[in-house]
């Protein structure tokens, strides 16, 4: 290559492509070459022929681009060969600066965050030179193949959405260009991070420049009387009404080569004629119904469509006589309507297969079985027209039964002189026919009064086969065994077929064979891409059959000739009936081999399990579920035994667990449960599967007591607990009768032993109160605590008071003990002094107080506030107290405070609690105070926070919070003013005036100087 004319081009050359580009280009030819105006056009041809586009400038070459794969350093052969033409067509003075060219350049380029910024730059008047002066500021970018996907119209803003295709978003990027003032905005979504500006905005550019690319008009956005020509249609509609700012009205689009006009928001334009039609619309006048007094019948019409062998099904209606026979006109049923119906799922699937039929023209086997199964009983009827055209009328419908029974299709083979011959027959509803005697069409057998569908593609298939074959087909001797091989034993799975020449076998072969009986029942399970294969197959002697085929068995007579066993029907059926009670879709007669399931459906949703289960209890043989791909799971049912026996405050259940002859520790199933997992790891590395039913009365189980030594203890007080989880069988006689009696009481509050009134008591009970007396003491007799939980004002304390001297009257004489706030102690004192003066109390309050020199066998009854408690509590731990009564019991509603600490360490022959409040601010409130009156009901912190707090509280679950309250109930008396309103004496309202005494009246008069003053 020699030097060339143009400095300009020489240095590209040498700097941006090799000496073997430059070799080369020599070989290119150029047949078609456009110089205008710093753009170089080009079609140049080596190999092929390739496009090479050039943009310049005096200083230098701007970009270069060609549609070759040239994919190494530097540019291809071919832009060389278009610079070197180029450079021998071009005069000199092209190659030198013009003054203009040698101008400093007016614009400047500025980044912020992502925007460009071109100063001096008018986008309504942009042109090639000023793309050419933009090009010159920044550096080549790479070129890619992007196409205008949409061009946006705005006031000033131009936007503009590229991408390589227009039916794929991936890849797409959008641009603005808008005009601000004395400069350019430009941003772009790409991800170029650079100072230079990217391809995108350059591609877009260039377009706006190139005077010759007119297929988008880029002006529109900026060029207010433009966008007013393309809008002049629809702008004529508002001449009248006064709009002027019409680019809130519409936005003018580009896209694939159109310009689209888009509302931005819908504005009523009316004309007289547009009330008229809009007063027709909505004011429609009231059409009397023409089919009031007309029954009409909804039926179905079987047809055979025109120009083809096969037939279809309309849904019609016609109004019908007083005897219920059909008459003219008959018509169509809108079947969309009907799909607008409230329809279950059959009905839904009979509707849109009517439909499918009616738009499709060759209809789904699935479409005509949908419809056959007619789940609304409707009748069919026979068209008997010959003529499409031909209106349907009573006269040309003859009533008929459609059906897709099961047909049982034979084959029959024998021998005559040099052939083997083969004749087919079917058997359906009672009848046998050979092929030859039956009318069939497409897919049904046509009779003078049944129409049958074919549903079975085989027995389809078989069928065509023996009809296109003239109904008989001979089969050479010479050619007969490997027919018999290749299509006749295949097809025996699925067809009988009775070999003429092969007789049945005598009862002594029948035996020494041991082929009187099903010797084996197996279910191999395999898998094909994301199914489970379920097969079932007998074994007759050594010969084993798939139970789903119509597969004969033979063997050999002792002269060596073949002869034929029959199969057990019996039995067979058995082993099928079992099979297809596990599931739903295996109640219809598989057409293959073999039932399937998905196999998340298999596996996942552990239907195995109870389907294994029944398998092994029928004696079936399971092969191939360990060999199924990603399958970790024991293929055991788990089974769980238990054994309650009682002790003295508790019940223990020993409970084993097995997944086979594999046991699960319950601490192992214990986790499993609490992370809500159906899967527990045994110790073969295989997952035991818990089922469904089990995770929530197992979750029950462990929430009901703690294990110790793999069983569970559980506190006699969940008693309601034990009696709904476990079997009466699974319980000692004991436990039986301990239940029995505590369920019979605890069912039946108003049936508990009514105790006498103590005789000292200086008051008259009230009903309610009597009733809270006697579960006091029933509550005493089964050993349990409680919590009396009446509202304020109903004599909490009354009865509390009436129970310690129902305790002395029965002869339990130790001391008792009240722990109650401050602001009681005189409440209590004037109470006892009310109701029970010879009770014998002691206040230990004050700093005066000294219980080591009180003997306690000198009273009834000791009283002392929960803050005393915390003082004396070494001492009051040390006595041996009948009942602990806590009033106001709230005060311990925290188990971690010292209150709750201390009153656990006191000893008590009973505990009671007492508030009118028992819950005040959430269900955790509940426990501390439950805990204490029945220690073990509600388990640890733990457990009932996670148990019973948190889900209620913070998840509001309502069958959590019905657990617990069941829970809780035989424990809780509450009655409320409302309940018990009838007992209550009538309101009394009483104002009482307390006089000031001498020093609080002398601040009072002080204050109110004061204030009168300052008003």
């Amino acid at each position: 290559m020699g030097i060339l004319k143009s400095s300009v081009f020489n240095q590209f050359i040498l700097n941006h492509t090799t000496l073997q580009s430059q070799e080369r280009a020599s070989s290119v030819q150029i047949f078609i070459l456009e110089l205008d105006d710093h753009i170089i056009l080009a079609q140049a041809k080596g190999t092929h022929k390739y496009t090479v586009k050039i943009a310049y400038t005096s200083d230098e070459v701007v970009f270069a681009k060609c549609s070759c794969p040239y994919d190494k350093q530097g540019y291809c052969k071919h832009i060389i060969a278009t610079l070197i033409k180029a450079d021998s067509i071009l005069p000199i003075e092209a190659h030198q600066l013009s003054l203009f060219e040698r101008e400093k350049n007016s614009f400047t380029i500025e980044r912020k965050n992502k925007d460009f910024y071109i100063h001096s730059l008018y986008l309504n008047r942009f042109q090639k030179d000023d793309f050419l002066k933009i090009l010159a500021l920044s550096s080549p970018s790479k070129k890619e193949d992007y196409i205008f996907k949409e061009v946006i119209f705005t006031p000033n803003d131009l936007t503009v959405c590229l991408g390589k295709s227009y039916f794929d978003n991936k890849g797409n990027v959008t641009l603005h260009l808008q005009q601000e003032e004395a400069c350019a905005k430009l941003s772009c979504s790409c991800l170029n991070s650079t100072n230079q500006l990217c391809g995108h905005i350059k591609k877009v550019l260039e377009a706006m420049s190139d005077p010759n690319y007119k297929e988008i008009p880029w002006q529109l956005a900026f060029n207010k009387e433009k966008r007013r020509q393309v809008l002049s249609d629809k702008l004529s509609d508002f001449e009248d009404d006064g709009v002027t700012d019409w680019d809130e009205l519409y936005t003018i689009s580009y896209v694939m080569g159109r310009i689209y006009i888009n509302e931005n928001f819908k504005i009523l334009s009316l004309k007289t004629s547009d009330y008229e039609r809009l007063r027709n619309q909505f004011f429609q006048k009231f059409k009397f119904s023409t089919h009031q007094s007309i029954d009409y019948k909804e039926f179905i019409v079987f047809e055979k469509q025109d120009y083809c062998d096969s037939y279809t099904f309309q849904l019609m209606q016609a109004p019908i006589s007083k005897t219920g026979a059909i008459k003219s006109p008959i018509t169509s049923v809108d079947l969309l309507d009907k799909l607008k119906e409230k329809l279950n799922h059959e009905e839904v699937l009979f509707y849109s297969s009517l439909l499918s039929l009616k738009e499709k023209s060759n209809a789904d086997k699935e479409d005509y079985l949908h419809i056959i199964k007619n789940p609304f009983g409707l009748e069919f009827f026979k068209s008997n027209n010959t003529q499409y055209y031909n209106k349907l009328t009573p006269k040309n419908l003859k009533f008929i039964q459609v059906e897709s029974p099961a047909l049982h299709t034979a084959i029959f083979v024998k021998e005559s002189k040099g052939f083997y011959v083969l004749s087919c027959q079917v058997k359906t509803y009672q009848k046998t026919k050979m092929t030859h005697e039956l009318k069939i069409s497409g897919r049904f057998i046509l009779g003078q009064k049944n129409i049958c569908y074919i549903h079975n593609d085989t027995t389809y298939e078989v069928l065509n086969f023996f009809r296109n074959n003239e109904h008989q087909i001979y089969i050479p001797k010479i050619q007969f065994s490997r027919f018999k091989e290749g299509f006749l034993d295949p097809l025996e799975d699925h067809v009988e077929i009775h070999y003429s020449f092969i007789a049945p076998a005598s009862q002594k072969v029948i035996k020494d064979y041991k082929m009187d009986k099903i010797q084996e029942q197996l279910i191999y399970l395999s898998e094909e891409d994301q199914y489970i294969k379920i097969t079932p197959a007998v074994r007759y002697g050594e010969v084993e059959v798939p139970l789903l085929s119509k597969r004969k068995i033979y063997t050999e007579n002792p002269d060596g000739s073949l002869c034929s066993v029959t199969r057990n029907e019996r039995l067979e059926l058995n082993f099928l009936h079992v099979l297809q009670s596990q599931h739903p879709s295996f109640a219809e007669y598989p057409i293959g081999e073999f039932f399937y399931l998905h196999r998340e459906e298999f596996l996942e949703s552990g239907w195995f399990i109870n389907a294994l289960e029944t398998w092994r209890e029928h004696s079936y043989g399971i092969l191939g579920f360990k060999q199924l791909k990603n399958n970790p799971y024991n293929l055991h049912k788990m089974k769980v035994q238990t054994h309650v026996q009682s002790g003295i405050n508790w019940f223990d259940v020993q409970t084993r667990i097995q997944f086979g002859k594999q046991e699960v520790s319950l601490k192992n199933i214990q986790k499993s449960v609490a992370n809500k997992s159906k899967y527990v790891v045994l110790d073969d590395g295989s997952y035991g599967m818990i089922p469904e039913e089990w995770l929530e009365k197992l979750s029950k189980y462990f929430r009901s007591g703690e294990i110790k030594n793999n069983s569970l203890h559980t506190h006699k007080s969940n008693f309601l607990v034990v009696n709904e989880l476990f079997e009466k069988e699974s319980m000692d006689d004991t436990v039986k009768i301990e239940l029995e009696n505590y369920l019979e009481k605890f069912n039946n509050f108003h049936s508990i032993r009514k105790v006498e009134v103590p005789k000292k008591l200086k008051a008259t009970l009230r009903d309610y109160q009597k009733e809270g007396l006697n579960w006091l003491n029933f509550l005493d007799e089964f050993g349990f605590g409680g919590c009396l939980a009446d509202d304020m004002g109903l004599g909490k304390t009354l009865q509390i008071i009436a129970y310690f001297l129902a305790q002395h009257e029965k002869g339990n004489q130790g001391i008792n003990l009240v722990v109650l706030p401050t602001s009681l102690l005189f409440n209590w004192k004037r109470e006892i002094e009310k109701f029970a003066p010879h009770l014998r109390y002691y206040i230990s309050y004050g700093a005066e107080r000294d219980l080591k020199k009180v003997n306690v066998k000198d009273y009834d009854l000791l009283i002392t506030t929960y803050g005393t408690l915390l003082s004396d509590i070494e001492d009051l731990k040390e006595i041996d107290f009948n009942i602990i009564v806590l009033d106001e019991s709230q005060a311990i509603k925290n188990p971690n405070s010292q209150r709750y600490k201390a009153v656990q360490l006191l000893k008590g022959r009973q505990r009671l609690v007492v508030t009118g409040t028992p819950i005040e601010n959430n269900t955790f409130d509940l426990y501390a105070q439950i805990s204490f009156a029945v220690p073990g009901l509600l388990g640890n912190v733990r457990s009932f926070t996670s148990d019973y707090s948190t889900p209620i509280d913070k998840f509001q679950d309502d069958k959590r919070a019905q657990e617990l309250q069941k829970k809780i109930h035989p424990f809780v008396l509450r009655r409320t003013k409302e309940q018990v309103a009838k007992e209550l004496p009538p309101k009394t309202e009483m104002v009482i005036y307390c006089e000031m005494n001498h020093s609080q009246q002398r601040v009072y008069d002080t204050y109110k100087a004061e204030f009168q003053k300052y008003l």
